[in-house]
């Protein structure tokens, strides 16, 4: 495990983040649109191998316009199959961020939570040896575990 948060994000740069957030929502956002789950189900979904095929079969639309039927309207392709191409790329960008977002808050919150358990685990020795305050603690953490408090009352 390494040693990073051992150092603190400055709340400057946590904010200057979130300002840079704010401002690639506001630019995307008239772009964007949320489905719903039954919508998401209902759509036909483009991986890596119907890419290949769309790019193709626009191509193809290009370079044999004759085979395009009159209800397909190919500057609708293009802009679909260029939008396609484009949110891809930045959406490879924000995945990386999102999972190192969640890699690093993980290694935190088990950093912070160990040090957590460190300190319940000496409140609980403090307070079995009868010292000052030690007791409200240990009584005030436990109750983080009530499963444990329940088998020990069985």
């Amino acid at each position: 495990m390494n040693e990073l948060f051992t150092i603190l994000i400055p709340a400057e740069v946590i904010e200057e983040a979130q300002n840079h957030f704010d401002a690639i929502t506001n630019l995307l956002s008239p772009y964007l649109k949320a489905l719903t789950p039954s919508e998401r189900r209902k759509m036909l979904k483009m991986g890596n191998k119907s890419l290949s095929f769309v790019e193709k079969g626009n191509d193809y639309a290009h370079h044999y316009p004759q085979l395009c039927p009159p209800y397909l309207d190919l500057n609708r392709f293009d802009a679909a199959l260029d939008n396609a191409r484009n949110l891809r790329v930045l959406r490879i960008s924000a995945k990386q961020l999102s999972d190192n977002l969640d890699d690093t808050m993980m290694d935190a919150g088990s950093d912070a939570y160990k040090s957590g358990l460190t300190l319940y685990i000496s409140a609980k020795s403090a307070a079995e040896k009868d010292i000052s305050g030690a007791k409200e603690i240990y009584e005030d953490l436990r109750s983080r575990f009530p499963r444990l408090r329940n088998k020990k009352a069985m």
